[in-house]
């Protein structure tokens, strides 16, 4: 994490099925490590994996404690490293993720448990944060919340799709 300069660091991961078994990774292998930066972020090219995570104690110490009623660590703290020195990423696989029917974060169930509205409060309190401490300039921070309030757009319409759906089924 030092060597590379963030507070924050990331790698590639294997993808184990139910029963421990090695299927694949969750991006492809390369041999070049890379820091993304407020640029990566708004063009979406970020390869992170929220289980193979390295925080630096500056990090939270930068921006705090996240909200109370934020519920996901994962993109917030990417979000946090990019407004601060970037997010580190390491392509060699680092941890095991095991991905079946019953992950929290894919499919309809994320629907269920995250409140889009709650994850875009904290990325707002952030990159105020971050402006107000000089991270960021007036261009970045413009542009990054354009992305911050189309991913609230996007979210907001996939539970609508979704209650849709749910309510056809029934």
């Amino acid at each position: 994490i030092r060597e590379m300069g963030v507070l924050s660091l990331t790698s590639n991961a294997y993808i184990i099925d139910c029963n421990s078994v090695q299927v694949g990774t969750l991006f492809p292998v390369c041999d070049e490590n890379v820091v993304y930066d407020i640029d990566d972020y708004i063009e979406g090219s970020l390869k992170s994996c929220g289980a193979a995570r390295i925080i630096d104690r500056d990090l939270l110490d930068l921006f705090g404690m996240l909200n109370d009623d934020c519920q996901t660590e994962d993109s917030t703290t990417n979000l946090r490293a990019i407004l601060s020195r970037g997010l580190g990423y390491v392509s060699t696989p680092l941890v095991n993720y095991r991905v079946d029917g019953n992950n929290v974060s894919i499919g309809p169930s994320i629907l269920k448990k995250f409140d889009p509205d709650k994850i875009y409060n904290q990325y707002i309190r952030d990159l105020n944060t971050a402006y107000e401490k000089g991270l960021v300039n007036t261009a970045h921070y413009v542009q990054i919340k354009k992305k911050i309030d189309k991913y609230l757009r996007i979210e907001i319409g996939k539970r609508q799709i979704y209650n849709r759906e749910s309510l056809i089924l029934r």
